[in-house]
């Protein structure tokens, strides 16, 4: 991982009770079936392991990391957390697959799965495409209740250097509680450890994660 910002120390740090969770849940394959990596191999379950999510029912409002499957060919292509609940993320996804702004276009997962409605069809013409937004489905891999949110950053120890440099971020412009940025950074953590986890060929994403903490931005 690049340089030594202080993100990647945290995510070392917490890496291994994050994994373990993961293994609870039944996320990650058996261990008498992990050799050598390569860029074939997966280290994540089959998508029939992860729970759907209810978009627009009992899960409407947590928050929580998912993974985005096709279900045409049956694969895992993305992991996302949200802290905005399950639904608004799912809206969004809709909204940007339709491609109607310039930035939509930029996405590789806009552009990778647009959406059957977008008033442009030339976009199925590009050799970048892989289906359409209506192949994929949201998948559990953490759901948080907000108002757990003390419990849930909780179950991690937390340092000075992480603390301090949390403190400095703003969420959506807004300063915002510490709370609420630790809750924020260990879902982001979550969702790179599940990025890791997808198999390399098959993982859609160019970017190396927490994005919100890095600064991060994919060049045009």
């Amino acid at each position: 991982m690049p340089g030594r910002h202080w993100v990647w120390d945290s995510f070392k740090c917490k890496l291994p009770k994050m994994v373990a969770i993961m293994i609870f849940n039944g996320h990650i394959i058996d261990k008498g079936s992990i050799g050598y990596r390569n860029m074939e191999d997966v280290l994540l379950n089959e998508p029939m392991a992860f729970e759907n999510f209810d978009i627009f029912g009992t899960d409407t409002d947590l928050d929580g990391v998912y993974l985005l499957v096709d279900k045409v060919k049956n694969t895992i292509i993305h992991s996302l957390s949200t802290d905005e609940g399950i639904s608004n993320a799912y809206l969004k996804h809709k909204e940007r697959s339709l491609l109607k702004e310039y930035e939509h276009r930029k996405d590789k997962l806009c552009i990778s799965y647009p959406n059957e409605e977008c008033e442009d069809q030339s976009v199925f013409s590009s050799s970048e495409v892989r289906g359409k937004f209506q192949d994929l489905s949201m998948r559990k891999c953490i759901k948080v209740d907000k108002n757990n949110m003390t419990s849930f950053i909780n179950l991690f120890a937390w340092n000075d250097l992480e603390e301090i440099n949390l403190d400095s971020l703003v969420i959506n412009q807004n300063k915002q509680f510490l709370d609420s940025k630790k809750y924020k950074h260990i879902l982001c953590l979550f969702e790179m450890v599940y990025a890791l986890a997808i198999e390399p060929s098959k993982n859609i994403s160019t970017e190396p994660g927490c994005a919100w903490q890095t600064n991060f931005k994919v060049e045009e």
